[in-house]
């Protein structure tokens, strides 16, 4: 089958990865939606050269990209009927769904996430947790209450810090729809299998952040006055208040057990004699 070269442009990515996954031959098995790849590069495609300069290993491919000016050239190779059959913007195989994720009591979040090239994803959710309602699993986090996540421990601060501030976070993720979609979210997962999931954020969490979120609905509390009054303007004398509550006050106490011994007072010396007379 007759193959073809062309190149394409990228915008350089803030986290310095342009979002294509590649095997060691430098065939690309997967593009991670939203990034710069997204809609350029396809699975399938062979990079050949960054910005004129040959790739012939993967380091080289990062450090190529990481030291890009403003416009990343990358020269790829695909199969000619690809080329042709295509479109120059082809259809999406995922689509960007907005859901809200509300606190509710006597119900874990079940939450777990994984990362991988800069992407933060869903590993897993938990039957009857928050999050299966709304999420599923290869969900790509996009933003956070519009706040785009860089790493999945920031991802779960973010989501606790929110839940437990306001009672609800504001998700936009991005998700497969289609069976080629679906393959290339699993090849991801699989790639980034010896990575150690988030934990999960259990129920005491949840009650954590639901009496947080009760103390702000409660407002905040009235200052307990003090037994002892402010000096008043016209400069009086500062007195003490006693209130009815105040029945008794502890300003000190003694733990030891045993019976208090009386200290005696210190003994003064005796001024010396002095004698006036005179002596022969």
């Amino acid at each position: 089958m007759r193959m073809a070269q062309l190149e394409v442009e990228l915008l350089p990515p803030e986290d310095g990865k342009i979002g294509a996954v590649t095997d060691d031959s430098l065939k690309v098995t997967s593009i991670l939606s939203g990034s710069a790849a997204d809609g350029k590069i396809l699975p399938g495609d062979v990079i050949l050269t960054v910005n004129g300069e040959e790739i012939k290993s993967r380091n080289q491919l990062e450090s190529l990209i990481l030291s890009a000016g403003c416009i990343t050239k990358v020269k790829i190779e695909r199969f000619a009927n690809r080329v042709d059959n295509e479109n120059t913007q082809p259809a999406s195989r995922f689509e960007h769904v907005e859901v809200l994720m509300k606190l509710r009591k006597q119900r874990k979040l079940g939450l777990f996430l994984r990362e991988y090239d800069g992407a933060v994803v869903v590993s897993r959710v938990d039957p009857g947790s928050i999050s299966a309602e709304i999420l599923q699993q290869d969900d790509q986090f996009l933003e956070l209450d519009g706040q785009r996540p860089r790493c999945k421990e920031e991802a779960r601060t973010m989501i606790v810090k929110a839940l437990r501030k306001k009672g609800q976070v504001l998700m936009k993720v991005s998700r497969p729809i289609n069976g080629e979609a679906k393959g290339a979210a699993s090849t991801t997962a699989k790639a980034a299998s010896v990575d150690k999931p988030s934990y999960a954020m259990t129920s005491d969490v949840l009650r954590i952040a639901q009496r947080e979120k009760d103390k702000i609905l409660q407002g905040p509390k009235k200052k307990v006055r003090g037994i002892l009054s402010r000096r008043s303007r016209h400069g009086s004398t500062g007195r003490v208040s006693l209130k009815e509550k105040h029945e008794s006050l502890m300003i000190g106490m003694d733990p030891s057990k045993r019976p208090l011994q009386h200290v005696p007072k210190p003994i003064q010396p005796k001024p010396e004699s002095c004698d006036d007379s005179d002596s022969e």
